[in-house]
């Protein structure tokens, strides 16, 4: 029952993760992906300062001994989030085409921040009914605007931010829920916090230089089209990464010379390779059969750099995680660090001088590269 409970939760919150990249990307045209692409990224810079700000550090501190009650947590995520969403609905102003959803950016980036920060607490604290119902409706919300959008709304923009607004808030509903304190809790938290904020945050910062910093610069270099499209090659990853956290803990209870050893590069460099050769054969099967798939088509004519930057995705993510399980700091932040400088200069340099082929080559040179970094820092490790 546990294993059965373990295996829908994962599925269910795997498909409502990625789902509303995957609705936006094959019913929406490039230049209407990369508007989503902007609004989503808004919500990925709040998560990633939620996930440090609030919910590693509330493990942290209660590692340390310093108490966090729910009601502290929550009421701090409650104003985090809000502030995510007047981010979001301000983007969404200042650019005419989502300036008539900037409700439904706030809403779909408030409810996405909130879920996330209360989910991880009720599995941290294996409170079971507020993970499953919340993963399970975002599922089911995300598989109905699938069907209704590419039946009835294939192309609208404002269909996707519905959707996306409506599975996120949906899923947050069916979280627990707290009546939030005067914000002066969130000076309190802090304080209480701030020894286990300022080296997660410091962390967390570097990565979205890179993650959501570099597609920022790129937006008006490609313009929003080639925007769109250049984002499409990182969505096409997403799927890679999601299948790997979930063996996070199994890296843990298993020694590091099995996971350095030359037969585990072999395998995991086959195994790569393999899948960026199906994620290409995808795109050209694609183009052949002359479907309609929104985006994704149009990034069938960079099939070659798409697989390669799958592949290379899938390995580096993979020595990521045994580094992390395994490698010193001063390792991990040197990769990091690495990793993050390709990541800005390579893509950046690549799109003001060839373009979008540049840009996306660029970025697939820049992720087998930082692939390769990572796997040398885990077997010294």
């Amino acid at each position: 029952m546990r294993l059965l409970r373990i295996v829908l939760t994962t599925v269910a919150a795997a498909v409502a993760a990625i789902g509303m990249q995957i609705v936006a990307l094959i019913s929406l045209d490039a230049a209407s992906f990369g508007y989503f692409s902007i609004i989503y990224l808004v919500g990925a810079f709040a998560l990633s300062v939620s996930l440090s700000a609030v919910s590693e550090a509330w493990v942290r501190s209660e590692l340390a001994g310093t108490l966090s009650d729910w009601r502290s947590y929550a009421s701090v995520t409650i104003y985090f989030s809000g502030i995510a969403a007047l981010v979001a609905s301000a983007v969404a102003l200042l650019i005419p085409p989502l300036a008539p959803s900037w409700w439904l950016a706030a809403l779909a980036v408030f409810g996405t921040v909130y879920r996330a920060s209360a989910r991880f607490h009720s599995m941290r604290s294996g409170q079971w009914g507020g993970v499953i119902a919340g993963d399970v409706v975002g599922m089911l919300a995300v598989v109905g605007a699938l069907i209704l959008i590419l039946t009835y709304a294939r192309g609208s923009l404002e269909a996707v931010m519905s959707a996306w607004a409506l599975a996120s808030m949906s899923s947050a509903l069916c979280s627990r829920i707290a009546v939030p304190m005067p914000p002066t809790v969130i000076g309190t938290w802090v304080r209480r916090n701030r020894h286990a904020i300022s080296p997660l945050l410091r962390d967390s910062l570097v990565m979205d230089t890179a993650a959501i910093g570099t597609p920022y610069v790129l937006a008006p270099i490609l313009g929003v089209a080639n925007f769109g499209i250049y984002r499409a090659v990182s969505n096409v990853a997403a799927p890679v990464r999601l299948l790997l956290n979930p063996i996070r803990p199994k890296l843990s209870t298993l020694p590091l010379s099995k996971l350095v050893n030359r037969s585990t590069l072999i395998g995991l460099l086959g195994l790569s390779l393999a899948v960026g050769g199906i994620a290409s054969g995808a795109l050209l099967l694609l183009n052949a059969l002359d479907l309609d798939l929104g985006a994704l088509n149009d990034l069938t004519p960079f099939a070659l750099p798409t697989g390669l930057f799958v592949a290379g995705n899938m390995l580096g993510h993979s020595y990521y995680l045994i580094a992390r399980q395994h490698a010193t700091a001063e390792r991990i932040v040197r990769a990091r660090l690495v990793q993050t400088l390709l990541a800005v200069v390579l893509p950046i340099s690549g799109a003001i001088f060839a373009g979008l082929l540049g840009a996306i080559w660029a970025y697939t040179i820049a992720t087998c590269s930082s692939a390769a970094f990572w796997a040398v820092s885990a077997h010294r490790s």
